[in-house]
């Protein structure tokens, strides 16, 4: 069965290059979620 899903996402940047992201994706109830993620990215500044 298709549900609609919805997902949210917080960005923090640590100075020029780093940043973190934190993101989370549920379905019918925000307090249930269905996928989370927390990623690291290094920037790649010229």
């Amino acid at each position: 069965m298709a549900r609609e899903t919805y997902a949210e996402a917080v960005i923090e940047r640590l100075g020029n290059r780093i940043a973190n992201v934190e993101a989370i994706a549920w379905q019918r109830d925000r307090a249930k979620p269905i996928a989370a993620a927390r990623i690291n990215f290094l920037l790649d500044r010229p």
